[in-house]
């Protein structure tokens, strides 16, 4: 084909009236028409990239949730108005519930998805024309126009992939430059896309581009392996050594592949081009495997991975949890078998459609992907799966059933035992269990589906759904054990959700997790649900355990019994835990969450880093992704750029009692309380008193919390610590003597920080309770040396080591280790809200040296210039 400049300039070949690549607006003739608001700007999109219409009461669910109904739809029909004014009074057509884009108002992501495969050249031309960024400047409108928008980038980022990869395979026989250029587009969409790297490094070769060609494959196979732990396909090695092998030697050597310096030839000997080329390669892999090993399951590496996707639901419109709690019941039973693993339900519910799942797949490990579509009609229920190989993309198995919607889980068994013949594996034998109804089966489904979404909306409504399920049939045993985690998620906790009263949540939580493990003894959310009564404390560590004997492949139950590991000391053990969590459901962000922080426990920052930022690099989700930036900011004792991400994280989950406790956490940290108060959300009563100075009222709070004030209170706003400072010790003490008795009750075998039992040594020598005090300050000391014993270099524990010098009566050595500690990591020195050294009960007698005011300068020296960074005044001391 002769390569003339395309006859048609930009966007002439078919009318163009809306952009979705870069910021999205309205076209006419050239000039360019934005909408005056990110709402209408953002309906705009969604109306773009529906031909079909969308739904009203959708719309206004997605853009104006947060209003009552009636405003909800004043607002859709001004935003409609605004387009029409805008563009057109045809523009937006409404046929009755429906709104949409008139036919003749074409997105430019419809124009080049339109093309021919072979108009390769025009293709080029309008990819050229085309911004990077797909639908720009109307993120943050509301969650869920977010997670439409996070799924819609990817789905058309993987469409207009592939549309530039096949045209430039369909030009590579003709013209090698387009067919480059193309796969250029096709890699700007997805980086991470063999297909098209294979038709770039094929153009590069037939241009004799050799130093183009190595540096393209090298790039890619080091960017798959620095920032996915992955390795390109056999397809794509075998064809760059085919290539390579192909290409004639430059005169001056340029391109060749470089060798490690540890294996450069001696002076004066040579070493043949191929054989470099195979080392160099070698080396290559090998380093790609062990970085991907890291994740690996440590079971043999010839067994196959299966991700089970979401099941397509044709019927039921109403009811989305139907066909995707079909597809999770067969993945569970899966889990069971010891011949495959299985990928977690999170991570297989973020792959895209079409070609893109495969590459997806590929990143992951996966080998085996299992789809299918459910349609219920009545009584009757058909379900027909299908199994893939992801090397391949070949169909390996497929299989169609008929049968009453009461026998779907007969059905779910046919279709796991079905996979496993694919691999001469059964399915172990399972004890009878009682068989839901079906109208309970969708209320469990729905609230398992809810459950998983970690807010309080979602946690409330999944509560709602298993109270009904209860109601209908009290003896299935599975929505007990499951409102009981639902329950402690609720409840008003540090590490949980929601605003109910944490000694309501326990009582209710406590029988139904009792009544789940009368009804069935075998069931590991059951057990798991027991667990979750302590929130993963030193008494979780058994029922977690049975609850990982009945679902070993369960990520939830890995990282619960993870969390009650780390609670008695036993690091190694936990992190295997944390490990098998991420390696089973890798992009789920709570996994990734709890690994990161055990890392850090254990003294390893930079394994932690690399954990974010290949989570990052996979994962969709944004939520979770600045909550690990979050994390990793306080993990490293970066206290402004953990302001940054807690403002990110609020501003993307406004409602959520955690995105405002993090982030009033992060102000008060730097000095800025009143900001912090302004921010916390008002059912978070001590936090208020705390950083409003009402010391009575912060002591009455604690006396009316009585026992659960040790659960609820104790490592949130350092309570127990101003509590002492401001000469409140005696209740303090008292609580401590309602719930404990002794300090041998005092959480035995649990682990102890010494920042948090400060206090409580403290007061009781004030009380003349020596002996307490000097056996808590004895359990603390054997802390600090199991802690630097699993750290190996001590990092990380030199404020706790000061702290507990300063307790024992070590002036000299407690200050010294303040020294290094305000050197090396000044964070941890750092309390919520931040104030001075000699205030804190770890510190307090150390007040009158002179040395301390020196000390107080520096580490407040050290908050001033995270303050700098983020814009802000000097605090003053």
């Amino acid at each position: 084909m002769d390569e003339q400049p395309a006859e048609r300039p930009e966007y002439r070949c078919v009318p163009v009236a809306v952009r979705l690549l870069g910021e999205v607006r309205a076209m006419r003739a050239d000039s360019a028409l934005f909408p005056r608001t990110r709402k209408t700007r953002a309906l705009l999109a969604l109306l773009a990239c529906s031909p079909s219409g969308v739904a009203r009461q959708k719309l206004v669910a997605m853009l104006w949730g947060d209003r009552g109904d009636d405003q909800a739809r004043a607002s859709l029909r001004q935003a409609v108005y605004e387009l029409r004014t805008l563009i057109g009074q045809e523009a937006v057509v409404t046929a009755g519930e429906q709104v949409m884009l008139a036919p003749w108002l074409q997105s430019d992501v419809a124009n080049i998805l339109a093309f021919d495969d072979q108009e390769g050249l025009q293709l080029l031309a309008m990819l050229d024309a085309t911004e990077p960024e797909l639908m720009s400047g109307i993120d943050d409108v509301s969650e869920q126009c977010d997670d439409w928008l996070r799924d819609t980038r990817l789905r058309l980022a993987g469409q207009l992939g592939r549309k530039a990869c096949v045209a430039a395979e369909a030009m590579l026989p003709t013209s090698a430059e387009t067919a480059l250029r193309l796969a250029y587009h096709a890699l700007r969409f997805d980086p991470f896309d063999e297909r098209a790297l294979r038709v770039a490094l094929q153009a590069e070769a037939v241009l004799g581009q050799r130093a183009a060609f190595h540096r393209r494959f090298q790039s890619f196979a080091r960017r798959i392996s620095k920032e996915l732990g992955a390795t390109p396909s056999g397809e794509t090695l075998r064809l760059y050594e085919k290539l390579q092998s192909e290409l004639k030697p430059t005169p001056d050597g340029v391109g060749a592949i470089s060798l490690p310096s540890a294996y450069e030839p001696e002076a004066g000997r040579s070493v043949p081009r191929r054989i470099a080329t195979i080392i160099a390669t070698s080396f290559v892999l090998a380093g790609m495997l062990l970085i991907a090993a890291w994740f690996s399951k440590p079971p043999a590496a010839t067994r196959p991975v299966i991700a089970v996707l979401p099941f397509e639901n044709l019927s039921r419109i109403n009811d989305p949890y139907f066909a995707s709690g079909v597809a999770e019941d067969v993945q569970n039973m899966l889990a069971r078998a010891p011949d495959v693993a299985v990928l977690g339900r999170a991570t297989a519910s973020q792959f895209g459609a079409g070609e893109n799942v495969r590459t997806a797949a590929r990143r992951l490990g996966v080998t085996y992907l299992l789809d299918g579509t459910v349609r219920a009609s009545g009584d009757r229920v058909r379900v027909i799966v299908r199994l893939t190989d992801v090397g391949s993309g070949a169909q390996v198995w497929s299989e169609r059933y008929d049968r009453r919607v009461r026998d779907v889980f007969a059905v779910q068994s046919e279709i796991a035992q079905g996979v496993l013949k694919r691999f001469a594996g059964t399915l172990p034998d399972s004890p009878a269990k009682t068989v839901p109804q079906a109208a309970v089966y969708d209320h469990y489904l729905s609230a398992r589906a809810l459950m998983r979404d970690r807010r309080a909306v979602s946690l409330n409504a999944a509560d709602e759904n298993l109270r009904q399920a209860i109601a209908q049939q009290p003896a299935y045993a599975p929505p007990h054990a499951l409102l009981a985690q639902v329950l402690m998620l609720r409840a008003q906790h540090p590490v949980s959700y929601g605003t109910l009263p944490y000694g309501t949540a326990l009582a209710e939580a406590t029988r139904e997790a009792g009544l789940a493990a009368r009804l069935d003894p075998s069931l590991g959310e059951a057990h798991a649900a027991i667990g979750l009564l302590s929130f993963s404390d030193g008494q979780s560590v058994g029922h977690y355990r049975r609850a990982v004997a009945a679902d070993p492949q369960r990520a939830d139950f890995q990282r619960w019994l993870g969390q009650s590991l780390m609670a008695v000391g036993e690091y190694d053990q936990a992190l295997s835990a944390f490990r098998r969590s991420v390696a089973i459901d890798p992009l789920w962000g709570l996994n990734s969450e709890h690994l990161v922080a055990a890392l850090q426990r254990t003294g390893r920052v930079r394994e932690a880093a690399k954990v974010v930022k290949r989570f990052l690099l996979l994962s969709r989700d944004e939520l979770a992704k600045v909550q690990l930036e979050l994390l990793l900011a306080s993990v490293e004792g970066r206290l402004a750029d953990g302001a940054r991400a807690a403002a990110l994280f609020a501003r993307l989950a406004p409602q959520e009692r955690q995105s405002r406790f993090r982030l009033a956490s992060a102000l008060a940290a730097l000095g800025e309380r009143e900001a912090a108060l302004r921010t916390l959300a008002r059912t978070d009563e001590a936090g208020r008193l705390v950083l409003s100075g009402r010391l009575d009222a912060l002591e009455a709070v604690a006396r009316q919390q009585g026992p659960t004030f040790w659960d609820t209170a104790v490592n949130f706003w350092n309570v127990g610590d101003i509590l002492v400072a401001g000469g409140r010790g005696r209740t303090l003490l008292r609580l401590f003597d309602e719930r404990f008795g002794s300090v041998a009750k005092f959480r035995p075998g649990e682990t102890m920080d010494a920042y948090e039992i400060a206090p409580l040594i403290v007061a009781m020598r004030a009380a003349g309770r020596q002996n307490d005090a000097d056996s808590l300050l004895a359990r603390v000391q054997r802390q600090i040396r199991l802690d630097r014993s699993a750290r190996g270099d001590g990092r990380g524990m030199l404020g706790q080591r000061a702290a507990a010098a300063s307790l024992s009566g070590d002036r000299t050595e407690a200050l010294h280790l303040l020294r290094l500690a305000i050197q090396h990591e000044p964070a941890q020195l750092v309390g919520t809200p931040f104030r001075p050294l000699g205030t804190l009960a770890a510190f307090r007698w150390l007040r009158s040296d002179p040395a301390m005011a020196g000390l107080e300068h520096d580490l407040l020296k050290f908050v001033n210039s995270e303050r700098h960074k983020l814009g802000w005044s000097a605090l003053q001391s």
